[in-house]
């Protein structure tokens, strides 16, 4: 199976040539080499007569790496569920095929996305290439919780199967094509970290939405807003008690949904975000014990800013006249 983009097929010159760390015939080499980069794995040669030529090309970028992986003559890799990076198998020559338990064996037209809590054996053929994308487990998490509204509460497993044919997994592929083809280019794009960032969230998230998983279902949150009634319990919460240090995290935790979706909600109900709207909160409280303040009581402007979580009396002072139309001081002396 060849997928668009990455057709390379005979190979002549292999993708990502500049990044290679092994060409070997040894199959414990190989098994090591390869378990070290991409994911721990335990590689066996199903024919007695099979010899391998295996290359391993491996470019990292932060919470992605990207490889090329070829063993020259058919095989089989077994990965265990243990506690391991995610890996897609993306075919750009040859064929595999795909068998975990409770899926089958799954063998036409297709790639593999490699869960850790899910044992799995790819069978590749004798001319089967693939590139390989390992995906931080911690990163991937922290995308998936920001697509959901509410937390994760079981682990994350992908469909092992791939279907290359998929609109979705199309175009999931030509990204990491691009990528590749940067990679290849050495124009060093990816190796700048406002555009690393970036293109990993387009990885990371873009195989969350192509590739079914156990949240699946839960992904259509993503186009939807929290009920107006768990927005506005947020920021009842907020009213009753200002001076608590909250955080967007927090918040979006005691009321079960995701940031985004906490986000999404409050520029809806109150076109702010929610830290924009507990600030208002705070000036506004800041503000009624100023006017309440007698010029006896020895109430300062200081005093009051820092009471109520403003620690920069500059940006407190310009807030207020934005919002009040006089300074703070002379509201204090009225």
């Amino acid at each position: 199976m060849v997928v668009p983009g990455l057709d390379r097929e005979p190979v002549v010159e292999p993708p990502l040539s500049r990044y290679a760390v092994l060409r070997s015939s040894d199959l414990q080499e190989i098994n090591t080499a390869v378990s070290e980069h991409i994911r721990p794995q335990s590689l066996e040669l199903p024919s007695p007569g099979g010899r391998l030529d295996a290359r391993l090309h491996v470019a990292r970028l932060r919470n992605i790496t990207v490889g090329y992986v070829t063993y020259g003559t058919s095989v089989n890799t077994h990965f265990g569920a243990e506690d391991s990076p995610f890996v897609a198998h993306v075919p750009i020559a040859g064929s595999v095929a795909v068998d975990a338990p409770g899926y089958g064996l799954q063998s036409e037209g297709v790639g593999s996305v490699i869960s850790p809590s899910l044992p799995t054996t790819v069978r590749w053929s004798r001319t089967s290439a693939q590139v390989a994308i390992r995906l931080d487990h911690q990163a991937l998490h922290a995308e998936l919780a920001d697509l959901v509204t509410n937390p994760l509460s079981h682990p994350l497993r992908f469909q092992p199967c791939m279907s290359m044919e998929s609109r979705g997994v199309r175009g999931w592929t030509s990204a990491i094509s691009w990528l590749v083809a940067e990679l290849d280019r050495g124009s060093g794009l990816v190796d700048h970290p406002l555009v690393v960032a970036s293109v990993e969230q387009v990885i990371m998230r873009g195989l969350l939405i192509a590739q079914s998983h156990t949240y699946t279902s839960h992904l259509d949150a993503y186009t939807r807003s929290a009920r107006s009634s768990v927005i506005r319990a947020v920021a009842e919460q907020m009213d009753a008690s200002p001076q608590t240090p909250f955080t967007v995290d927090m918040l979006a935790r005691q009321a079960g949904i995701s940031v985004r979706a906490l986000q999404k909600g409050f520029r809806r109900e109150f076109a702010v975000s929610p830290l924009e709207y507990l600030r208002a909160v705070r000036l506004k409280r800041a503000r009624e014990e100023l006017l309440r303040a007698g010029p006896s009581e020895g109430v300062t402007v200081t005093d009051v800013a820092t009471r109520w979580g403003f620690g920069h009396l500059g940006w407190f002072g310009q807030r207020y006249r934005e919002r009040y139309g006089e300074s703070p001081s002379k509201t204090l002396r009225r």
